[in-house]
């Protein structure tokens, strides 16, 4: 679906799942629970485009309610309406090789690194082209992709993946490292079956080797 809504320029794209949601009443309702969890948090200057992840769905809305959807997130401070991913899509635009440049520049800010003082629930996901500090928690469900490193001051045990245009020299970093999974560039590292130690001190993870490892973190 094509309209989109880029006079102000974001710093990144969060989807909201709506895989649960069987018809337009279940998605507002969604969507509000979402927004009234990221709307303009004290003291953040994060511009979000929000967009919501309909590709388990067999439904999609129609025009006029495709509309209520960006007047509902317009309406919001630093809340920017961006798209509804659908099943008939081939292909996430945002990652696809294919990809202009140019058109991201235009959707995302081309600052360094965007900083996010929230925890990032089941059900968020946070893409940005630079690199991201998350003042708090990844929960399980939640997903991070970053064309740079991340860096969480929290709990990381979502998904997070750096370096995704293909720069192994990325790093992901959290205060306390219990991923679902990581992934730097192209190489991916999954916690080993049963419960992983926790450590008392911050750990990185990077490519050593061709391969993740995870190691602490001196600071």
């Amino acid at each position: 679906m094509g309209m989109k809504n880029h006079a102000r320029a974001a710093d990144a794209e969060l989807f909201v799942d709506g895989g649960d949601c069987a018809d337009m009443k279940a998605l507002k309702k969604v969507l509000r629970h979402h927004l009234s969890y990221l709307a303009d948090p004290k003291g953040d200057e994060t511009h979000w485009m929000i967009s919501v992840d309909l590709s388990r769905q067999h439904w999609k809305p129609t025009p006029e309610e495709e509309q209520e959807l960006a007047i509902l997130v317009n309406s919001e401070k630093k809340l920017i309406w961006g798209r509804i991913l659908l099943p008939e899509n081939e292909r996430d635009p945002i990652f696809s090789e294919l990809e202009d440049d140019a058109d991201w520049k235009e959707r995302f800010s081309d600052g360094n690194t965007t900083l996010i003082r929230q925890n990032l629930r089941s059900g968020q996901n946070f893409y940005t082209r630079g690199n991201v500090v998350i003042l708090g928690d990844v929960n399980p469900g939640a997903e991070v992709v970053a064309g740079g490193s991340i860096l969480v001051v929290g709990a990381l045990r979502g998904m997070a993946h750096a370096g995704r245009f293909g720069d192994e020299q990325k790093i992901v970093a959290a205060l306390k490292m219990q991923p679902i999974q990581i992934r730097i560039a192209e190489h991916i590292t999954r916690p080993p079956d049963g419960e992983r130690e926790e450590r008392l001190s911050p750990e990185i993870a990077k490519i050593k080797n061709n391969r993740v490892i995870i190691e602490t973190m001196h600071i």
